[in-house]
């Protein structure tokens, strides 16, 4: 499936995933909306998934963990 997404990318596609992965796996992707009854944050995944906007789409039980050196949030 990432293949074929690879593939229309470089064709000059847009494509648009719904997606509930974290960590990694958001880096793939050129642009994230983040959304909760609206859009919280449209940006790259390193400006969208921020410990402020999580916590604004998941409310404030939002901790972090640490996956190697880089903070993981994850919802309690």
């Amino acid at each position: 499936m990432l293949s074929i997404f690879a593939d229309l990318s470089e064709q000059g596609k847009t494509l648009l995933v719904c997606s509930h992965e974290w960590g990694d796996a958001l880096l793939r992707y050129h642009r994230l909306l983040l959304l909760n009854r609206r859009v919280l944050a449209n940006d790259t995944p390193q400006a969208v998934m921020t410990m402020d906007n999580i916590q604004q789409a998941y409310g404030a039980n939002i901790q972090s963990v640490l996956n190697g050196s880089t903070p993981v949030p994850f919802v309690c």
